[in-house]
């Protein structure tokens, strides 16, 4: 998963000018994060 995309789901604040431009899709997120963790069923 991304760096970007674990700091989005952890709520990191921004760290610089660069971080205000980030567009993150939170359906992205939620496909990344689905893929990353291991299936309980």
């Amino acid at each position: 998963m991304s760096r970007e995309y674990r700091k989005w789901l952890r709520g990191d604040a921004p760290e610089g000018a660069d971080d205000l431009y980030d567009h993150i899709d939170p359906e992205e997120v939620r496909e990344g994060y689905l893929k990353h963790i291991p299936k309980l069923i």
